[in-house]
């Protein structure tokens, strides 16, 4: 994901589809630097969802439903 900011600079939209807690240090990494990055997860508790302008539950995104609120964060 850090070599992405060579080819696309932001402003750059990015959709992960991950339950990966490793990807965390990436995530923010992207989201600092003004990359408008959203993410799906099966599981709504993951701590990536901090770094996410937007969140989709994967189970949601595949029926073509919202992303989730930001009050749910």
């Amino acid at each position: 994901m850090r070599f992405l900011n060579f080819n696309h600079p932001p402003p750059c939209y990015l959709l992960l589809i991950s339950s990966d807690e490793k990807i965390d240090t990436s995530l923010s990494f992207m989201a600092s630097r003004g990359y408008k990055v959203f993410l799906s997860s099966p599981d709504g508790n993951t701590s990536l969802r901090e770094d996410s302008e937007e969140f989709w539950l994967w189970q949601k995104l595949i029926l073509g439903e919202g992303p989730s609120t930001t009050e749910s964060k």
